[in-house]
């Protein structure tokens, strides 16, 4: 991986010389050092370089598609409803998360975001919520605040892990125990009882 640069700008423009999905794991970035566990690909690092991935999306979907023999593709694509929004990524997936803070603003702000995905993708996607950090709305308020979709998991607020994955700090010993990652790991195997019970035939 070293004679590599790592990240999503970097990933397109080796799809486009070659389409073995194997290339992923030569621009991903180990959280864990040599277990390998926690993979990361860093988005994008200048804005002006999403001109560069216009036709490059649909590559992108079918490389993160394999890899799901071997892993769990977990995609965090920002806010949903601008210019920006990778739309055919997300319609490819098996299931959309928004994450949300139990507060006035935020689930306000959400209600449009959810609107405009279901508009954009569809009803068969399958949408949850994940509730970060502390407020005054519990999770069932929240739930029936936006449009009743399933409060898959909660996640507590702490910065110091998350500036791990943000800013690219370095990762304690202890950081795959920290109450972050404690509370993704929740949330990654309600995500698969969800995308299961949701797959069974009815």
């Amino acid at each position: 991986m070293e004679d590599h640069e790592c990240g999503l700008l970097e990933l397109a423009l080796a799809a486009a010389h070659d389409t073995d999905p194997n290339i992923v794991w030569q621009h991903v970035i180990a959280l864990d050092h040599d277990t390998r566990k926690w993979l990361l690909l860093p988005g994008l690092r200048d804005p002006r370089h999403l001109i560069q991935l216009d036709g490059a999306w649909d590559t992108i979907t079918e490389i993160l598609k394999a890899t799901q023999d071997t892993a769990d593709v977990v995609l965090d694509v920002g806010q949903i409803g601008g210019s920006d929004t990778p739309i055919n990524l997300i319609a490819a997936s098996d299931m959309a998360v928004m994450l949300v803070r139990p507060t006035l603003r935020h689930v306000a702000q959400a209600r449009p975001r959810l609107d405009a995905l279901e508009r954009q993708v569809g009803s068969d996607l399958a949408v949850g919520l994940c509730v970060v950090g502390d407020g005054p709305y519990t999770l069932k308020e929240i739930s029936r605040a936006l449009f009743d979709l399933p409060v898959l998991a909660w996640i507590p607020h702490d910065p110091k892990s998350a500036a791990v994955l943000s800013d690219g700090k370095r990762a304690k010993k202890s950081f795959h125990r920290s109450a972050l990652m404690r509370g993704t790991v929740h949330l990654g195997y309600a995500m698969r009882h969800h995308h299961a019970k949701k797959a069974v035939p009815r």
